[in-house]
């Protein structure tokens, strides 16, 4: 009875009220949350920025009162930077929440910001989920970032449409750690978050880097978005979130499809021959990621499924120095360690990050 009444009382909390002009998430966010306990601890990652701000204020809202605040300060706006960590701390201080935060370390050489800033970011989640005891996380994507991630990976070459966007569930591996990422606004608009923000009188951080046309990505927000529907005539962000469901949604059926062999060490080449193209790249994408390769795409799926095809040598490079060989019917993988390589390698020597085919092959 008494899980019957928890239940009861997290349905009733997360019904946003009608005053709140937020239509999309009004309908998503209770499908979204009513399975989530809400007495449970989750970490909830918040910027600052308005899109952060209105999760925190809609978890808090719907009875989400155990919650660890967590802020990654990326050093990247000078003072500005210190002050969001400083609004940050300010409002979980008056919610009565747990503060987290950590400062970015000086940048590795060789990896592009976003890359780097992205690697902290988690590693900074995982540590604050060990130091807590929980690994759900909540983030505060929408359905804008849902968009311009989707055509951002698709452009470049790294996933298929099912794969292309964010999941409203995901799990995410931090080295031994599994953290389990929630995303309750992925149906809602920026500008409904704004709309919520005004109507509840919220305070939030503007970061004006947000509309610097310096990154990829915020070319895609600011230049390719507005160009594609300068020449539509319309707005092409619903029918492109529309195509991103759909294709998510029979992702997921071939996923429950896609027979067991990615689990093997080995991947055996002759029944991999035997599937449909479309089983063996599942296969091979899941079997590379299990293994932990880093920035699996499409080239990396292919170059591999290759093998089993017997269309290469039987040698190609992987990112991270990894190597795919294929061996008495066998694909396996070859890491540097085990090649007595280091990682970083001398400048003669090291692996170009995107390099797949190996330097005797000819290029597609």
């Amino acid at each position: 009875m008494e899980a019957k009444g928890s239940r009861a009382q997290v349905q009733r909390e997360i019904v946003i009220p009608t005053r709140y002009p937020l239509p999309a998430t009004r309908y998503a966010l209770p499908v979204t949350l009513s399975a989530l306990p809400a007495d449970k601890l989750y970490l909830v990652g918040v910027s600052g920025g308005m899109d952060s701000c209105v999760l925190l204020d809609l978890l808090l809202e719907s009875g989400f009162r155990n919650l660890v605040v967590c802020h990654f300060n990326h050093r990247l706006r000078g003072a500005d930077s210190d002050e969001d960590a400083a609004f940050v701390r300010q409002i979980s201080g008056r919610h009565g929440l747990v503060f987290q935060q950590k400062t970015a370390p000086d940048r590795s050489a060789g990896k592009s910001l976003e890359t780097a800033a992205r690697a902290a970011r988690f590693t900074f989640f995982a540590e604050a989920a060990r130091s807590h005891g929980t690994n759900e996380l909540f983030l505060a994507h929408h359905a804008d970032d849902q968009v311009e991630t989707f055509i951002f990976r698709l452009l470049r070459g790294t996933a298929s449409p099912g794969r292309a966007g964010m999941r409203a569930r995901a799990a995410h591996r931090v080295g031994g750690l599994e953290l389990i990422i929630h995303r309750p606004l992925l149906a809602a608009w920026r500008a409904d978050l704004r709309a919520y923000a005004d109507a509840r009188g919220l305070a939030w951080r503007d970061d004006a880097t947000n509309a610097e046309p310096v990154t990829a990505r915020n070319r895609v927000r600011h230049e390719l978005i507005p160009l594609a529907e300068s020449i539509m005539g319309r707005s092409v962000r619903p029918a492109l979130l529309r195509c991103l469901q759909i294709s998510q949604e029979e992702e997921s059926f071939l996923e429950a499809a896609t027979p067991g062999l990615w689990q093997q060490a080995d991947l055996p080449a002759a029944q991999l021959r035997q599937l449909p193209a479309a089983l063996q790249r599942r296969v091979v994408h899941q079997w590379l990621r299990r293994l932990g390769v880093p920035d699996v795409g499409s080239t990396e799926v292919e170059a591999t499924r290759n093998l089993a095809l017997r269309l290469y040598p039987a040698r190609i490079n992987l990112p991270g120095g990894n190597r795919v060989r294929r061996r008495q019917g066998k694909i396996f993988l070859e890491r540097p360690a085990t090649r007595g390589l280091s990682t970083a390698g001398s400048a003669a020597g090291k692996l170009p990050p995107r390099s797949i085919v190996d330097q005797h092959t000819p290029c597609e």
